[in-house]
C-alpha cells in the first residue's frame, strides 16, 4: 500500500503518530511509538484518578489536559427521568450500569410511553458513525447501552466511573427476573425458525411466574426502513410491556425505529444474538473471559468466517479513532502535533 493510500485509509493512525513526533512527522522507530503509547496510557490512568476525586491534572510529562469530557447530562425520552450521555465518535452512549438500566426501564414501563433501546458494541457504533440514518436512530433511542467493554473503558476515561457493561444476554436475564413481581409481559420477536418459542420456554423455567405475551420468529427478509403494520398490530394486540427483538444489527435497529410508534406503551429492546445464546444455538464465553473484555476473541473463534471483519477491521479502527478523539479532547492535541490554544 502506498503512503498516500495509507494516509487516506487510516487518518487516525497517521494523526496519532504525527501528533507525538516533535517535527510533526510520523515516527518510524518502533520503540519511539511504543514509548509514546505507554506515555498516553500512564497519563490516562492518572487523569482518571484525578477525575474520580473531582480534580484534573494540570501537567504531566509536558502534557496539559483540559479536564473536559464528552459526557453531558441530558433528559431521557421519559419526562422527569435524567440519564447522562457520553458521546463517543459522535454516537450517544448512555452512562448506565445494570442497576440504573433497570431503574430507567421501570420508569418507562410505569409511564407506558414506549420507545426502543439499542444495545451497542464497537462494530455497531462504527456502522452508525458511517450511516446518518442509523446515527439518527441512536439519537432518538430511549437508551443506548454500552455492550462492548471498549465503550465502557472510554466512558470511564471521560470521567463516568459508574459506567458498566449492559449487554443483551445479561439484560434479558436481569429484566425477566426483575419483572416477575412487577408482572411485566414479555414478547419475543426474532431468531431462526422456532428460536423465539424455545427462548420463551427456557426463560419461563428459569424465572417461574414470567408472563409471556407472545413469541414469533419472522421469516428472513432484507433490511428495510419501512414499518410492518400487520406485525406491529399483532404484537400490540398482545399488550406486552417489553418486546425483545433478535434480528441482528443493524436490521433490528431499523425495525425498532420504524415499528415502535405502532406498538404503543411497549419498550422494544434489540438484543441480537442473545436469543441464540440463551437457547444454546451459540455458546457464550465463560464469565471470567467476559470480565476481561476478551469475549470478542471467544466469539471470533466460534464464527471466524462471519465475524472476521467485525473484530479484525472494525474493532481496531474503533480503538484508533476513539483513542485519537480522547487524546484530542482531553489534551488538546491537534493533527499538526501541537496543543490547542488554552
Amino acid at each position: 500500500m502506498s503512503d498516500k493510500a495509507r494516509n487516506i485509509a487510516y487518518p487516525e493512525i497517521q494523526a496519532l503518530l504525527s501528533a507525538w513526533s516533535p517535527q510533526g512527522e510520523a515516527p518510524t522507530n518502533v520503540s519511539s511509538v511504543a514509548r509514546d503509547i505507554r506515555l498516553i496510557w500512564r497519563s490516562a490512568q492518572l487523569h482518571c484518578n484525578h477525575w474520580a476525586k473531582g480534580t484534573a491534572i494540570r501537567e504531566h510529562e509536558g502534557m496539559k489536559p483540559s479536564g473536559q469530557t464528552t459526557g453531558t447530562t441530558t433528559r431521557s425520552r421519559l419526562d422527569g427521568e435524567a440519564a447522562a450521555v457520553c458521546r463517543i465518535l459522535g454516537i450517544p452512549i448512555s452512562v448506565i450500569n445494570p442497576a440504573s438500566a433497570l431503574s430507567l426501564i421501570d420508569a418507562g414501563v410505569r409511564r407506558r410511553q414506549g420507545g426502543y433501546i439499542c444495545i451497542r458494541e464497537t462494530a455497531g457504533l462504527m456502522l452508525a458513525r458511517q450511516d446518518p440514518h442509523l446515527s439518527e436512530i441512536h439519537e432518538r433511542a430511549f437508551m443506548v447501552t454500552p455492550d462492548g467493554m471498549p465503550l465502557v473503558w472510554f466512558g470511564r476515561l471521560y470521567g463516568h466511573h459508574d459506567m458498566a457493561r449492559v449487554c443483551g444476554p445479561d439484560l434479558i436475564d436481569l429484566l425477566c427476573a426483575h419483572g416477575v413481581e412487577r408482572k411485566y409481559r414479555h414478547y419475543f420477536f426474532g431468531g431462526g425458525e422456532g428460536v423465539a418459542d424455545r427462548l420463551a420456554k427456557i426463560l419461563s423455567k428459569l424465572h417461574p411466574g414470567l408472563q409471556v405475551a407472545g413469541a414469533e420468529s419472522p421469516p428472513f427478509r432484507p433490511i428495510t426502513t419501512e414499518a410492518e403494520p400487520e406485525t406491529a398490530a399483532r404484537i400490540a394486540t398482545a399488550a406486552p410491556h417489553i418486546v425483545w427483538v433478535g434480528l441482528g444489527s443493524p436490521k433490528q435497529e431499523y425495525w425498532m425505529s420504524a415499528n415502535a410508534p405502532h406498538i404503543p406503551g411497549a419498550i422494544l429492546i434489540g438484543v441480537g444474538a442473545a436469543f441464540n445464546f440463551h437457547t444454546g444455538e451459540v455458546k457464550r464465553a465463560p464469565r471470567w473471559v467476559q470480565k476481561t473484555g476478551f469475549e470478542w476473541a471467544y466469539r471470533f473463534s466460534q464464527e471466524p468466517a462471519r465475524l472476521w471483519r467485525r473484530y479484525l477491521i472494525m474493532a481496531p479502527h474503533f480503538m484508533l479513532a476513539a483513542g485519537w478523539e480522547w487524546c484530542r479532547k482531553c489534551y488538546g492535541i491537534t493533527r499538526g502535533g501541537g496543543a490547542q490554544p488554552r
